[in-house]
């Protein structure tokens, strides 16, 4: 069977971003004919720890943001055809 730590690990791998190559392979692995889905989520674990691929890592945060760095650069006021027909009414 399959482990709880090989699962997560899988399903982590799987979520990640996969090029075209590697995709096909795993989906021909989802293919096998004759087989249970039990066996079948096996073969699928079994070829993810094969592809060597790792989970994608937490990114950085970015760094913070201090208030002088802070510039106006554009002013837009976004109003409904009826705010605007009352505007111009005044």
């Amino acid at each position: 069977g399959v482990s709880a730590n090989e699962l997560d690990f899988a399903v982590q791998v799987l979520l990640s971003t996969w090029n075209r190559r590697d995709e096909n392979s795993l989906r021909e692995v989802w293919k096998i004919e004759n087989t249970t889905n039990q066996e079948r989520s096996a073969a699928l674990v079994q070829a993810v720890k094969e592809s060597g691929l790792e989970p994608p890592g937490i990114p950085e945060p970015f760094p913070k943001i201090e208030q002088d760095q802070i510039n106006l650069i554009c002013w837009m006021e976004v109003a409904s055809d009826s705010e605007r027909k009352t505007e111009s009414n005044s």
